[in-house]
This record gives structure tokens, sequence and C-alpha cells, in this order.
């Protein structure tokens, strides 16, 4: 019985640490830099790209291209600073409400290119990839 307090303890210990790191902010490697998603239609492309620094910093851009256009415009510009906690992605805007989405970065099981999916609040998936 003696022996079997040392294990428990030491158990206990690292059901503890576990935990502590499980909570703590994260920055990732495997998040950080570029990520896009584009939505090409019959009259325009749209692109949503995050790049998520080292430092904890992001920025998140918005952009449509007419079709035939050669230029871009800029539909929304956003930077703050971002974190992973306990298994979501917390984006932290200047101006506005922080959000927490889960998140993950697989392959995609049709071509095998790394993806970064968001789960939104509604349930749908925001998918992007590496540009």
């Amino acid at each position: 019985m003696r022996a079997a307090i040392p294990i428990l303890l030491a158990w206990g210990a690292l059901l503890t640490s576990v935990e502590k790191s499980a909570a703590q902010d994260t920055i990732p490697p495997v998040l950080l830099g570029s990520w896009v998603q584009d939505d090409m239609g019959p009259v325009a492309t749209y692109r949503r790209t995050y790049y998520f620094r080292p430092d904890g910093s992001y920025e998140f851009v918005f952009t449509v291209r007419p079709r035939g256009a050669g230029d871009q415009q800029t539909l929304t510009r956003e930077d703050g600073t971002f974190r992973v906690r306990g298994g979501r992605l917390v984006i932290a805007p200047r101006s506005g409400p922080a959000r927490a989405l889960p998140w993950s970065v697989d392959r995609d099981p049709y071509v095998g290119d790394v993806r970064l999916v968001l789960l939104r609040p509604d349930g749908t998936m925001d998918v992007f990839v590496r540009p």
C-alpha cells in the first residue's frame, strides 16, 4: 500500500500539470503565417486572409476582385492579438469583442493540402489554406 501512495501522488501531479498547460495561452507554430479562403463566383472573387505572427498579433483582410479587374478592393481590415486556450483560437481585435472558435490544422481529405478549420458558432466550418 505504501508503494501505491507515491504512484498516486505522481499521477495526480501529472494530471494537474496537463490541466494547467491546457488552460494556459499558447501560440502553436503550426498556426503561424498566412491562411487564405477564396470564394470565386461568376461576378467576383472574395478573399479572406489571416496573418498570424509569432508575437501573438494578427491581421485579417477581406478583399473583393470583380471579374476582369486587375486590382482588388479591401472591404475589411482588422488587427489585434490571438492565442490558443483550451482548444479554442481566441481572436481579439483592437476594436470589437473577442471571439473564441474551436480550430484545427489538418489535411484536406481529397487533395492533401494543409488547411486551417475554424468552427463558427452556428456550426459551419471556415476552411483556410496556405497561399
